[in-house]
């Protein structure tokens, strides 16, 4: 079991959510309309996450101001980069697996 295997299944279990690492070393969560892909890279000792959409409206002025502002330096969204897919707000980072636990996921 690799080490991303392991924080899945520690994960799963805390969570009471059934997950499984595919093949190719991800792993999809759905959880109130919003997707989560945890993209494990073996060789880079990292995951990739993605959220998509993180809402379901369209884009005005004011809520690209909103969202600028608030991922200025990543303070309001936790580290997170925010950006535009598909005309739908989505969240990502990467995070370094060693040290990483099933509470900060």
């Amino acid at each position: 079991m690799t080490d991303f295997e392991a924080l899945i299944a520690e994960f799963s279990e805390k969570s009471g959510l059934d997950l499984e690492v595919s093949k190719g070393g991800s792993v999809d969560i759905e959880a109130d309309g919003v997707y989560v892909t945890l993209q494990f890279r073996e060789n880079r000792g990292d995951i990739a996450m993605f959220t998509l959409p993180l809402f379901d409206h369209q884009a005005d002025e004011p809520m690209m101001r909103k969202a600028l502002e608030i991922s200025a330096y990543g303070r309001g969204t936790d580290g997170f980069f925010l950006g535009m897919e598909d005309g739908s707000f989505v969240l990502s980072a990467v995070r370094r697996l060693e040290g990483y636990g099933a509470e900060a996921l």
